[in-house]
């Protein structure tokens, strides 16, 4: 008997998470795809799958303890769960493409608008490139008709727009490309002067940067040291091990992104206060009190409890009423 009161204890109080979950993603769909964040919505998946598997677990167990009739109610539950659970799913990877789809797009923009400011003697060095973003648009377009992606015609409205945009410079770059009557065929020094050499770059072990804002100050430090101060570093190798390092980063995948584009694009995006205070404030607000009873669990509980104090504190926005609010309110 207690082992089925533990049961049910158990089995409500995962419903009430997933009923959580569903709250969330019924606001993350009303939010413009600039405001959503990724790190929030890979963190629910990973909550959804822990929560998903742990019900069914539990689930299977009530079945196992009931008898007759009794089996049935439960084995519904089982089964819509499963639906339920594919439904969650499906919309925040939905979602997250919708992400990175907005956020990608957002980069073809920015490429495009430093082609057209390059002017048309550049022309002739756009060919990479403008491949490179027709095939980027494609990937989007196709993300973007996916059964799991959330629609949204503004976004292929736009993909659209700069495939013509597109267009107009690949006719650009053509018009340059056309031999005018007093160019030279170009001698053999020069023509060997264009072979670039593929030199093998020494490895450098840097800490991988997971799209955590908080991180982002000390991978910043550890990458400047290491790499982005060297003036003897050229851009490109630069830009080599910045991608080994940003694997996941929406902001490297265009292959023809300058060093300086990425750079600059990382840094508007975490080092945004607004951002980095909210990280601090949800983390402080997360802090499982319950499970820090031990001696350990306390001691670890107030290194991060400072350690987000310090974060806030270099930011200058330390709100301590806010964290009263959260210290008294424990749906906070």
């Amino acid at each position: 008997m207690e082992e089925l009161t533990a049961l049910r204890k158990s089995q409500s109080a995962l419903q009430v998470t997933l009923t959580k979950i569903e709250s969330n993603i019924h606001n993350y769909l009303h939010l413009p795809p600039v405001d959503l964040d990724a790190v929030c919505l890979k963190k629910q998946l990973e909550i959804l799958q822990t929560t998903s598997t742990s019900l069914i677990d539990v689930q299977e167990k009530l079945i196992n303890k009931l008898d007759g009739d009794e089996k049935e109610p439960e084995q519904e539950i089982l089964d819509r769960h499963h639906e339920e659970y594919g439904s969650k799913k499906n919309r925040l990877q939905g979602l997250l493409h919708l992400y990175e789809a907005n956020e990608i797009a957002d980069y073809i923009k920015e490429l495009i608008d430093q082609l057209k400011a390059s002017g048309r003697d550049k022309a002739k060095t756009w060919g990479t490139t403008l491949q490179d973003l027709n095939e980027e648009i494609k990937r989007l377009t196709r993300l973007l008709t996916k059964p799991v992606a959330k629609t949204n015609s503004e976004l292929k409205t736009k993909l659209r727009d700069y495939s013509e945009e597109i267009r107009s410079l690949k006719l650009i770059e053509m018009d340059a490309m056309k031999p005018s009557v007093d160019s030279a065929s170009p001698t053999p020094s020069s023509s060997s002067s264009l072979s670039v050499r593929r030199v093998k770059l020494p490895e450098l072990k840097l800490t991988p940067f997971n799209r955590n804002p908080l991180d982002w100050p000390s991978f910043w430090e550890e990458f400047s040291s290491a790499v982005h101060n060297v003036p003897e570093l050229p851009e490109s190798s630069k830009l080599s091990y910045l991608r080994s390092a940003l694997k996941d980063e929406t902001a490297i995948k265009i292959a023809s992104a300058t060093y300086g584009f990425v750079v600059d694009k990382l840094t508007k995006q975490y080092e945004r206060k607004p951002l980095v205070h909210r990280k601090h404030m949800q983390s402080l607000a997360s802090l499982d009190t319950f499970s820090s009873s031990t001696y350990k669990g306390l001691l670890d509980m107030r290194i991060e409890i400072d350690k987000h104090i310090a974060g806030l504190k270099r930011l200058e926005q330390l709100d301590i009423e806010h964290l009263l609010a959260i210290n008294s309110n424990p749906n906070f």
